[in-house]
């Protein structure tokens, strides 16, 4: 959960996200600027370091799978707004950069 927690603090800066992760433990994300709250649950450790390496595509396939589920009766939307207004935040931390370029060379 560690290269996931580094990621997720650079990338919520406005709003709050709240991720329960496989053990049980809590980890609260942003709460810098107002915005959407959202809490969510990872049930599969592996997806710690999946999110980390593609958290676009991960965390729908993860949500699809049941892996990754919402919490506190928040919605789907809930979640996708968090990530629209965050989006920016995503590409300023480094190994998404190199990430982002690996999988637009290979889609070639």
């Amino acid at each position: 959960m560690r290269l996931l927690s580094d990621l997720l603090r650079r990338f919520i800066r406005q709003g709050t996200l709240r991720v329960r992760d496989a053990e049980g433990t809590v980890h609260v994300f942003g709460e810098c600027q107002p915005g959407p709250e959202v809490a969510i649950r990872l049930h599969d450790r592996k997806l710690y370091y999946k999110l980390f390496i593609n958290p676009e595509l991960y965390a729908a396939e993860a949500y699809m799978d049941g892996k990754l589920t919402l919490e506190d009766s928040n919605e789907i939307q809930d979640f996708l707004l968090l990530f629209s207004v965050n989006r920016a935040g995503l590409y300023s931390y480094s190994s998404q950069k190199l990430m982002r370029r690996v999988w637009r060379g290979l889609r070639r």
